[in-house]
This record gives C-alpha cells, sequence and structure tokens, in this order.
C-alpha cells in the first residue's frame, strides 16, 4: 500500500467517524423538552466525580500496595471506562438540551443576535472536536487517564450555558 493511498483511507476513516459521532451525539427529542425550569435547575458540579476519573496517580498508588497485581489496575480502568462512557453519554445530551434551548430563544428572540448564532456554532464545533477526541480515547487507545483533560469537554459547556443565560435572562423580561 503505498503512502498516498494509506493517507486517503486514514482521512476517510476520521471523516467517517467525525461524521458517525456527530450523528451519535445529535438530539433526537421533541424540542418541547428543553424548558426554563430545567435550565434553572442545571448544575456543571455534577461532572466534578468526571475529574476523579480521569486522575493516573491512582494507580500508582495501588501498584505500591502490598498484594498489587496487575490485574487490579486493569479491572479498575474497565469500570472507569464504563463510568466515563456514562459521563460522556450524559454530557453530551446536556449539551444538547442547552444548544436547543440557545436555538429557540435565538429564534423567537425579538432581536436579530447573529454574532450569539455564531458563537453558539463555535461552541458546538469545539464541543464535537472534544468529544470526537475523547471517544477516540476511549475506544481505540484504551481509558485516557492522562490524556484527556476534563476541561476539554466542560468549558464548551460551560461556554454553551454562559450564552443561554443572558438570552434566557430577556425571555423572561418578555
Amino acid at each position: 500500500m503505498t503512502t498516498l493511498t494509506f493517507a486517503v483511507f486514514a482521512l476517510a476513516l476520521a471523516g467517517g467517524s467525525l461524521g458517525l459521532l456527530i450523528w451519535r451525539l445529535s438530539p433526537r427529542r421533541d424540542l418541547r423538552t428543553s424548558d426554563l425550569a430545567w435550565l434553572e435547575s442545571f448544575d456543571r458540579n455534577e461532572y466534578r466525580p468526571m475529574l476523579r476519573l480521569l486522575r493516573e496517580n491512582d494507580y500508582s498508588f495501588l501498584a505500591a500496595q502490598p498484594g498489587y497485581a496487575p490485574g487490579i489496575s486493569r479491572r479498575l480502568r474497565k469500570e472507569r471506562t464504563g463510568v466515563l462512557r456514562m459521563y460522556l453519554r450524559q454530557l453530551a445530551g446536556d449539551f444538547h438540551r442547552l444548544a436547543r434551548i440557545a436555538d429557540l430563544m435565538l429564534v423567537h428572540s425579538g432581536v436579530d443576535r447573529p454574532e450569539m448564532a455564531d458563537e453558539i456554532w463555535r461552541v458546538r464545533i469545539t464541543f464535537y472536536g472534544a468529544m470526537f477526541r475523547a471517544h477516540l480515547l476511549v475506544n481505540l487507545g484504551g481509558f485516557p487517564a492522562g490524556r484527556l483533560k476534563a476541561a476539554d469537554l466542560l468549558s464548551p459547556l460551560d461556554a454553551m450555558f454562559q450564552a443561554v443565560t443572558p438570552l434566557s435572562h430577556a425571555a423572561d423580561r418578555n
């Protein structure tokens, strides 16, 4: 296989994987489920335990304990990977819910806000990139401890929340 053929194959595989990830993460729920009551109860701190999953020092601590066997670390990584996948699904759902709220507020706003719409799209692209990397690390590279930063995933969530908050206050005034 030539280098060019391999490069084209790798690029097509990466593009297909990105497309599949975006399709899987895309919202499929009825828009009526997104409401201001959920927005008021939304709490980013629900993702705090996810930070603990990504710490590598737990494995070195385990390895230093008497009676340690490598199977213990493998089992812990497998369990943490499962929990991380659940967090990623929940994170994607919350992000999409925030994005739907932002879209609805922009559409129903009495004022045209193209800069806000652009910002929301930039945040979406950043989020999709971070999720793609997270899924790639989890599914292809094993557990991403030390290689995946929770901030890469939570920053777009925060940015979307920050974009929606002023819109929700404007909606409250109307």
